[in-house]
């Protein structure tokens, strides 16, 4: 379902029934709470807006009332995410009156606007210049050639960080995910390392401590992320609780690392680090490179980016979100980290590749192999081939909703398919790139 179809129409307020304060309140602290721990609004949504909000502040052009509703579309979208994740009934709309979504923007605007004029969110232009401007202020592509020299010396800091910990940190135990080494460029690198590697089975007091972290410090976390938790379990929250003491101690301790101490997740961790070419020296701009914690094998799976021929606008997350959409057409919920839900029962019942795709393909009625999976043009025209006219169609039509919110291209080979369902979806293409050849019709 679309934005627009949620909070487009204005509602009748006489016909609006009255919710009881204290409900209303717990709504609003849910949702709020939700957005902030939700690491893709802020990379769509947050982090274009706070370096607007930075720049406006510094010239002393802000307006307050402007910017606040500014935060809108991030808390649209927030709703909308909450809502489906919560199967919740009723018409959005009323769900999450004007009122409610304006309370928001108001709340997160106080909740960032503090931070954002510190820096805290602008790590281009904040730790990353120390040290004789290395970054220049902006991070760019990585070539494929600087990827070993840059991971070596992102290693070898780490080692020196946490002696404890030296015999982890290699490719072998971070392995890189996605397109790193497979394209000529990467925008970023992503690592893949199993949760066993980070801290043990319990996450004892011992495995914290063998980073040199208090496990007071993490436990006091612990129970502050307790304290607004959801859906989260006790295991996921102790872990974001560690994560969040790491990235401190790396920003207070590293000489060039630098992580980002807000977007802390269970499963994650986001940071900055100097590109270096096989020289060994800096080549004058910087590179994200994040953690992505958990079950190593099915992280290597579904962090999978085939290489695709030269001319092609296909990449490797047009082939995740359609493998997504397949899942989701067979009553399934895929997540990167944590692996495979049945929608109806909300548990995981697969996080093995091998074992999801069994499943997957016993729901469609077709063999899907790993193989077919990981390439985008394969699963497409396998999917094409063999689901039922009928599935096919909704899965097309999840598959063009979820792009609609991505800054992405629509795959070649669908953008006829895309040119057809346009105006009956309400797709608006506000995130295709400018050399689209679907630019045209925007």
């Amino acid at each position: 379902m679309l934005l627009n179809e949620f909070f487009g129409k204005a509602i009748d307020a006489g016909k609006k029934q009255a919710l009881k304060k204290d409900d209303d309140n717990k709504m609003n602290d849910d949702v709020f709470w939700f957005i902030l721990d939700h690491d893709r609004l802020h990379k769509e949504y947050f982090h274009p807006l706070a370096s607007k909000i930075k720049k406006e502040s510094a010239s002393g052009k802000i307006n307050k009332e402007k910017t606040v509703a500014n935060f809108m579309p991030m808390v649209e979208k927030g709703c909308l995410e909450y809502y489906h994740k919560n199967k919740m009934k009723g018409k959005p709309a009323k769900l999450f009156p004007k009122e409610m979504r304006e309370e928001l923007c108001e709340k997160l605007y106080d909740h960032f606007v503090e931070d954002i004029n510190k820096d805290k969110y602008k790590l281009k232009e904040s730790r990353l210049m120390e040290g004789g401007n290395v970054f220049a202020g902006k991070t760019t592509a990585i070539k494929k050639e600087n990827i070993k020299s840059t991971l070596d010396t992102y290693f070898s800091e780490l080692k020196s960080l946490f002696p404890n910990k030296a015999s982890i940190f290699d490719e072998t135990h971070f392995h890189p995910l996605g397109s790193t080494y497979k394209k000529d460029e990467s925008n970023d690198i992503d690592l893949g390392v199993s949760a066993l590697d980070i801290l043990d089975k319990e996450m004892s007091d011992e495995s914290i401590s063998s980073w040199g972290i208090d496990p007071a410090k993490v436990a006091k976390e612990f129970d502050q992320l307790q304290k607004r938790a959801r859906t989260s379990t006790p295991e996921q929250l102790r872990m974001k609780a560690f994560l969040k003491l790491l990235t401190l101690h790396i920003n207070e301790n590293a000489p060039t690392l630098y992580t980002d101490e807000k977007k802390v997740t269970d499963g994650n961790i986001f940071g900055l680090f100097p590109q270096i070419d096989t020289e060994g020296k800096h080549v004058g701009s910087g590179v994200q490179i994040d953690w992505m914690i958990g079950n190593l094998k099915w992280l290597k799976f579904s962090y999978h980016s085939a290489p695709y021929p030269k001319g092609s606008n296909v990449k490797g997350l047009h082939r995740t979100q359609l493998m997504l959409s397949a899942f989701q057409v067979a009553g399934l919920s895929f997540n990167h980290v944590t692996g495979v839900k049945d929608k109806d029962t909300g548990k995981v019942i697969a996080h093995d590749p091998d074992q999801a795709l069994t499943i997957l393909g016993q729901r469609l009625g077709f063999k899907i192999s790993q193989a077919d999976a990981e390439d985008y043009y394969r699963l497409h025209a396998l999917l094409k081939e063999k689901m039922k006219p009928a599935d096919y169609n909704t899965l097309l039509n999840v598959y063009f909703k979820i792009l609609d919110s991505t800054r992405a291209d629509i795959p070649d080979d669908m953008q006829d398919e895309w040119r057809q369902r346009k105006d009956l979806l309400g797709l608006t293409g506000k995130f295709l790139p400018d050399n689209s050849a679907l630019k045209v019709l925007q």
